[in-house]
Parts: structure tokens; C-alpha cells; sequence
């Protein structure tokens, strides 16, 4: 498969981890479940950060749709190299070898911090961002013996 066909999975794959870990992060524990009960002490501990009081819960939140909006424009950006990579594989190379850097970070966070789905989810971005990257080798190196 081309470059821009992996980098169009690819931006599938990290919208899908972007819509999953938004719900994950809207979506509060059962009621009466130890992870409920943590919650709600999260809630009640506020404290004083730079003029403005607020709770874990909240940078717990906050954290949580930071993570999510990081994810949408890796996804935006993963779409928009697909066109770029089209026209000039060379030129995307940079840019691809970026995305794959945050993939295979993201593989290893969620390997060490977290569960299966973002394991797996992770583990098929880098797949996607590898074959991208590879592919834009492949296709600048036939660029450059047509020049």
C-alpha cells in the first residue's frame, strides 16, 4: 500500500483512541464502586494553584481531555500528510517520522501505565505509522532516481 493510504489508517486509528479516551474520561465510575469512592475524594481535596482553587478531579479531567485533544490533532495532522506525501514523499518524511515518535510513545505509555485497549490501539498506530514511514523511504528513494 502507498504512504498516504497507511497515513489515512493511521489518522482513523488515532481519531478512534481520541473518541475512546473521551469517553473514558466523560464517563464516571459505578456508583458505590471503590473507583466511585476515589473519585469523590478527588472532588472534595481542592487546593490553591496559582490564584485559582481546584481539585485532582479536575486535573484529572482536565489532563484527561488534553490527552484526547492531543490525539483529534494527531489525527488531523496524520489526514493532512496523507496529502502532502502524495505530491512530495520527501517532503512529508519529517513530519511522518514525528507522528511515528508519538506513536511508539504513546505504545510505551500505555504498555506501562495502562490496560489492553489503548495497548492495542497504540500498537496498530505505530504499525500504520511504520508502514508510512516506510513507504515515503521507498517512494522518495524512486523520486530520487527519477531526478
Amino acid at each position: 500500500m502507498r504512504a498516504w493510504i497507511w497515513l489515512r489508517v493511521l489518522a482513523g486509528v488515532l481519531l478512534f483512541f481520541t473518541l475512546g479516551h473521551t469517553m473514558g474520561v466523560l464517563t464516571p465510575p459505578a456508583g458505590g464502586s471503590p473507583a466511585a469512592g476515589v473519585l469523590e475524594t478527588m472532588r472534595s481535596v481542592h487546593f490553591p494553584v496559582m490564584g485559582f482553587e481546584r481539585s485532582y478531579a479536575e486535573f484529572y479531567r482536565g489532563f484527561g481531555l488534553f490527552v484526547s485533544m492531543t490525539f483529534a490533532i494527531l489525527a488531523v495532522i496524520a489526514y493532512q500528510l496523507s496529502v502532502v506525501s502524495k505530491r512530495d514523499p520527501r517532503q512529508a518524511m519529517p513530519m511522518a517520522i514525528t507522528l511515528q515518535a508519538a506513536c511508539v510513545t504513546s505504545a510505551i505509555l500505555s504498555w506501562q501505565f495502562f490496560f489492553a485497549a489503548p495497548i492495542v490501539t497504540s500498537l496498530v498506530a505505530v504499525a500504520c505509522s511504520t508502514m508510512a514511514t516506510a513507504n515515503l523511504v521507498r517512494d522518495s528513494r524512486v523520486e530520487n532516481l527519477k531526478s
